[in-house]
């Protein structure tokens, strides 16, 4: 569907997905369905790599015709290198390029200016640019590589986030993925084939909302929440939430419009969503590394865990520190202690505070 719809406020079918699980879940099934879909609809050339610097971001965009999708395993890892002190500039730039392609889906991306443009390839200039990615990563890896600084620029809130810690037991080998049902590769030939490029750009469908005094009302609902928010994180990920549903509501219509089931599932998917993702930023995002370690034990403790369970667990921590962050959660009131009776001799065990 790029290049194809719009709203009536012109956003555009571009997402950030990320999806967060642990090892095992079944993350790279995901990204081998949509590879077997992209060869199904002759859709290969859409298939964008990591990319290894901003500039490269921007060239394989442009290169796939202005619009593609990045799959990004172990996503943590990705923000880690981005993050390091000794990370090069245009590697900490791909972020910031992320964002802006973010917000000219409707517009033109400007290219950056070198000292010698012919040299450089020349300013890459993109008409309504539009970048999918779909991430993946698993919980510890990503919100140990987030920052104070990515939750309050709206970087984080730009993307929708899906975090889940279903683990099924029942193997799943021998299972071959097969191929796409025909109802959804005939839906995706038949957008591919809608061509709207224009001597100027494009011309798109605009989708209007059948009831756009619903979508208006939250707008005003997204706007009281960060009135009201007692933080910063939520101020930001509201400010996106009317965007998101909207963005939603428009790659799920079916006709002439959007049609008021189709925005009331939007607004129930962002609400979750954007309300998921706040509070587990809040609930991992460290100021300092003391923090994030002691953020990062509470995430390891189950409830009844005894401390030879938690000291293999925490490997990373030398004895003292991890003392010194076990007492400083009891005395918080963010873990219980409970001395127990076994077989001989009493034990304590830790739980997290319900």
């Amino acid at each position: 569907m790029a290049h194809k719809v719009a709203t009536e406020t012109n956003l555009r079918t571009n997402f950030y997905t990320l999806g967060i699980a642990e090892s095992g879940a079944g993350k790279e099934h995901a990204r081998r369905c949509i590879s077997r879909l992209f060869a199904q609809t002759n859709l290969a050339d859409a298939s964008l790599g990591d990319p290894a610097s901003a500039v490269a971001v921007i060239n394989a965009i442009k290169r796939a015709g202005g619009r593609g999708l990045m799959m990004i395993d172990e996503f943590g890892r990705f923000l880690e290198s981005m993050r390091g002190k000794n990370a090069a500039s245009h590697v900490k730039m791909i972020t910031t390029n992320f964002m802006y392609l973010y917000n000219t889906a409707g517009d033109t991306f400007t290219g950056q200016e070198y000292a010698n443009n012919d040299m450089a390839g020349g300013r890459s200039d993109i008409v309504n640019p539009c970048l999918g990615v779909y991430a993946t990563s698993v919980p510890s890896r990503f919100y140990g590589a987030l920052s104070t600084e990515d939750a309050f620029d709206g970087f984080l809130s730009r993307w929708l986030v899906f975090e889940t810690t279903r683990f099924d037991l029942d193997p799943v080998m021998g299972r071959s993925i097969g191929e796409a049902p025909a109802i959804l590769t005939d839906e995706i030939m038949w957008w591919n084939q809608q061509s709207t490029r224009t001597l100027t750009g494009y011309d798109l469908r605009v989708i209007p909302f059948k009831s756009p005094a619903l979508y208006y009302a939250y707008i005003r609902d997204c706007r009281a929440r960060m009135r009201d928010a007692e933080t910063p994180v939520e101020k930001a990920f509201w400010n996106r939430g009317a965007e998101h549903a909207a963005k939603l509501a428009l790659v799920a219509h079916v006709g002439e419009n959007i049609d008021d089931a189709t925005l009331d599932w939007a607004i129930t998917l962002t609400n979750a969503q954007t309300q998921a993702m706040i509070n587990n930023i809040m609930a991992n995002l460290a100021e300092n590394s003391y923090e994030a370690d002691l953020k990062r034990v509470l995430r390891a403790i189950t409830p009844g865990m005894s401390k030879n369970e938690i000291t293999r667990k925490t490997q990373w921590l030398d004895r003292r520190r991890r003392q010194d962050i076990l007492d400083n959660l009891i005395e918080s009131g963010m873990l219980h202690a409970e001395r127990v009776e076994g077989e001989g001799r009493a034990s304590t065990v830790y739980s997290p505070a319900s």
